[in-house]
Formats: C-alpha cells, structure tokens, sequence
C-alpha cells in the first residue's frame, strides 16, 4: 500500500482506521505500551459512554482503542467492549460521503446515514466528522462503515512517534471472519466492483479455512474450519473483523519490539503474528510479513 494515502473515491475502499474494543481502556494502552507504542489518549465521544486512544501511523491510519468511560450501553460495539473482544471494526475513508452513501444505496446496499458526529479532546478542540454504516450488523462488521471529516484530519489523527519507532507505519488490511464466504463475497462484490477475489484453502494456522483475497481491496475473508479458534468467535460475536494486518517498515525492527514473529498462512499470502503474550494478551495483531 502507498505510504500517502488520497480521499476514497466511490469505487474504491482505503482504510481510514481499525478499532479495537476492551472493557478497560488503560489495559489496552498498556498492551502497546509494553512493546513500546506509546498511544495518545484520543478523549471522549460525543453522547456515547465510551472513550478512546490513538495509535497513528505515518500513512494518517489509526488504530483506535475503545472502551467504555461509565456506566451505561454502548450504541457501537457494545458486546465487543464487554467481552474484551479486540479487532471489531474498521472504517474506510471518504471525500463526499453523501456521493458515497447514496451510489451504495442504489446498488442495494442499507445505507444508514450519513450523520454527525464529534469527539472533544484533553485540549478542548472539537473534532467532527460523518459516518455511514452499510450493511446488516454492527458499523464495520462486515463492510466498513464510511468516515468524512468535518474538521482537519489532523485534528483527529497524528502519527505516534513511538509506533514508527517500533517499526509500524500504517495499516496494510483487514482479516474478517464470516460465517458464509460466498454470501460475504457476494456483499463486497455488490459494494464496491472490481476483480474477483481469489480462494484459497488454508489448512493449518489461526486462519484455517476458506479464504477470500481481493487483489484490489485491503479485504481477506475467512469461514474458519469448525471447531477452531475463530469458529469459536463467530459463534460469539457474529461476523466481524477478527485480524487487523499492519504494515512495517521493517520486520526486524519490529522483532526487536515484540520479540519473534509466528508466519502463518493468510490464503495466497502469508503474515508475521504477532504472540499475543508478547502484546499484553491481545490476539490477532499481525504484519505483512515481506522484508524491506
């Protein structure tokens, strides 16, 4: 992926930002801090009961931590937070997302938006911005949901200096789980035309099953063999992102923080995961896994 990103066009889907839910926000600062990411606590949502932190990349990517600040339902992601499930969703960047929302709408995608939303941050300044959730289920479940920012996009995101230190500079793709691959398939191939993905049987590995790669979209999809890791997840928590793949800028720097890579299968390609014991406990962090 291209080190600079540009705004979403209606054909295409560049990830904006990748979240990941706990029930306690300082514990999932604390897993990056222990390999030395420093995150940059973000503030709190706009008539939500959560908060969040940042881990950005130079390439204006984020990870996002979120979890609950009081006591009360969470609009977005509630059963993920409660249940410490990590990777839940994902968001892809748009440049006019009412153009956006409405090109899905007519190719018969459920559209739900586009609608305001704000953050304050520890320094007072408001950031603003539009989302629109497509498809069934949670808001970047399956499809990501669309983000446009109101305010400058520097105003919600910077790169955290201490994640190029460790090696990471943004984010290269999305792992999701699904529970029926040619309907998934079908819902992307609706969504956003373009070539047809490529299947491959994976045997072995957290991904073991049938996976789904697009060659122009920053998508895999697995339907995990049953009785396996991430069949057990599906069963809990539905469709969802289940792996959040980063880019490196260089694997060594990144053994240096995190200690050795596992490379596992991932369809026609292969990834570098992360041991999650190595990153306080959170599972399905992984990195392309090529040399540079």
């Amino acid at each position: 992926m291209d080190a600079e990103r540009t705004d979403t066009a209606s054909d295409e889907v560049q990830i904006d930002h990748v979240t990941i839910a706990g029930s306690d926000l300082d514990r999932l600062e604390a897993a990056f801090e222990s390999v030395g990411i420093d995150p940059d606590y973000g503030g709190s949502h706009d008539e939500m009961p959560t908060h969040m932190s940042i881990v950005g990349f130079d390439d204006t990517t984020y990870i996002e931590l979120i979890a609950k600040d009081e006591v009360g339902t969470a609009p977005l992601w509630n059963d993920a937070i409660e249940s410490n499930a990590g990777p839940c969703a994902w968001a892809a960047r748009s440049s006019d997302i009412a153009r956006d929302a409405s090109r899905l709408d007519a190719a018969g995608v459920p559209v739900d938006g586009p609608d305001d939303y704000s953050r304050e941050r520890p320094d007072g300044q408001l950031c603003r911005w539009k989302l629109a959730f497509l498809g069934a289920g949670e808001p970047g479940s399956v499809l990501p949901f669309l983000i446009e920012d109101e305010t400058p996009l520097e105003r919600r995101v910077q790169p955290t200096p201490s994640a190029a230190a460790a090696g990471v500079v943004g984010i290269d793709s999305v792992v999701i789980a699904v529970a029926d691959l040619e309907t998934s398939v079908s819902t992307f191939r609706t969504a956003f035309e373009g070539a047809d993905p490529t299947s491959r049987s994976v045997s072995s590995g957290p991904f073991a099953g049938s996976v789904a790669s697009f060659p122009d979209l920053p998508v895999h999809l697995v339907e995990p063999t049953a009785g396996g890791p991430l069949s057990e997840r599906l069963d809990t928590i539905g469709d969802s992102p289940c792996a959040f793949v980063l880019e490196a800028s260089s694997l060594e720097t990144v053994r240096e923080h995190v200690g050795e890579l596992e490379r596992q299968p991932l369809g026609a390609e292969s990834i570098s995961v992360i041991d999650p014991d190595a990153i306080g406990g959170l599972e399905y962090l992984c990195v392309s896994a090529s040399e540079s």
